[in-house]
């Protein structure tokens, strides 16, 4: 049986690398998250057909208190990403690949340009957020910076898109790429069960040796990658996942009530894994040179 797995996992392609060797690491289901020894990153396989489906309309806009929490844990969101911006540039285009209903968009656009783009099959109510397939959206435009903030996992060949997001940068512009880290210490933990595979949804899953590999391969020069204390992925993520390895369905009010006790140990854990340089979310920046 083993040696039947490991002939199958030769015969999948990285969809980065194309010919490198992959090994099976975590299996949900359906689909299964397959590691490449080239590119040292994962992806998800197989690739649904109907991908659209994964996103229900509450993805985009969950109603009622829910949509309210998320709007205002957004906003604050946001300031760690001004800091980064404002940190390298002071004025100038960027463009927001995966920007949502466009809440970083409103927050940067008193001091930047700032154009948002999404899929086609996104239920955004936002009409100045762009949809369209991003590798083949075709524009005279060129970019002092392009985000993907939580998107480069969403996408099947993060290679591509960095390629893509080289071309529109001006000489010298920045990418910036916040993402969640598929061998931190939290996923070891959990496996299969962790709560930031998102299995389908998330069809890369990403390194940060990996994706400073795939940065180097589309031009980019690597000139930041640290941690990111990301309380608001963070916390729900590691409840989410204690409770899918338990097996435990509860109703979204259950769940508010549940994190109330818990919410000083995980924090602690949280803060832990930062420390030791194993928080699940980090955030890479490199130059197009």
């Amino acid at each position: 049986m083993q040696n039947w797995t490991e002939n199958f996992a030769r015969m999948i392609k990285c969809p980065n690398c194309q010919d490198s060797p992959t090994i099976e690491l975590k299996a949900d289901g359906k689909f299964q998250v397959f590691f490449c020894t080239g590119c040292l990153n994962g992806f998800t396989y197989p690739v649904p057909a109907g991908l659209a489906k994964y996103y229900p309309g509450g993805y985009w806009i969950p109603q009622g208190w829910k949509g309210f929490v998320k709007e205002q844990v957004y906003k604050l969101t946001q300031k760690r990403r001004q800091r980064w911006i404002k940190k390298y540039l002071s004025s100038g285009k960027i463009l927001d690949v995966g920007a949502g209903e466009g809440v970083f968009i409103e927050t940067m656009k008193k001091q930047f340009s700032v154009v948002g783009i999404e899929p086609p099959f996104s239920k955004i109510k936002n009409q100045h957020i762009i949809k369209i397939d991003f590798l083949k959206w075709q524009t005279k435009q060129k970019f002092d910076a392009v985000v993907f903030w939580e998107s480069l996992e969403h996408t099947r060949v993060p290679q591509k898109y960095l390629e893509k997001a080289y071309n529109l940068l001006k000489k010298g512009g920045l990418v910036f790429i916040e993402y969640p880290v598929l061998d931190c210490l939290e996923s070891k933990i959990f496996g299969r069960f962790w709560y930031h595979l998102d299995l389908p949804r998330h069809l890369a899953h990403l390194t940060e040796k990996g994706l400073g590999i795939i940065t180097a391969k589309a031009g980019f020069k690597k000139i930041d990658s640290k941690d990111v204390f990301a309380l608001e992925y963070t916390l729900p993520g590691f409840l989410a996942s204690l409770l899918n390895i338990s097996k435990v369905k509860l109703p979204k009010t259950n769940l508010l009530l549940l994190a109330v006790p818990l919410f000083i140990p995980v924090l602690a854990v949280e803060l832990l894994f930062y420390v030791l340089h194993q928080a699940p979310i980090g955030i890479m920046i490199a130059r197009k040179v």
